[in-house]
């Protein structure tokens, strides 16, 4: 982002997990329940790319930024845009 100066020390870990299985993305179509086996996309960005690009539906993705001691699932929603118009969003 531009105009943002992370700390030299950030760490952000990004995961795409299925949202009925609870199992984390592990690269060349291959699922995983270990978090530690899980592939880090480090960005928002490339984890919802490979989302759109993949075709993937019924997945959530899971951020752990920093020493975050929990995890951040954001809604579906977000990673397929297209299928919610902005209008439903707003006013």
């Amino acid at each position: 982002m531009e105009g943002v100066c992370w700390p030299a020390d950030y760490d952000m870990r990004a995961f795409l997990r299925d949202i009925q299985s609870g199992l984390y993305f592990s690269g060349r179509g291959k699922w995983t329940p270990n978090l530690d086996r899980a592939l880090n996309f480090k960005l928002i960005n490339r984890a919802v790319s490979h989302v759109e690009k993949a075709g993937l539906r019924g997945v959530e993705l899971v951020v752990i930024s920093g020493d975050a001691p929990h995890l951040t699932a954001l809604p579906v929603g977000i990673l397929h845009p297209l299928a919610h118009p902005l209008d439903k969003w707003h006013d």
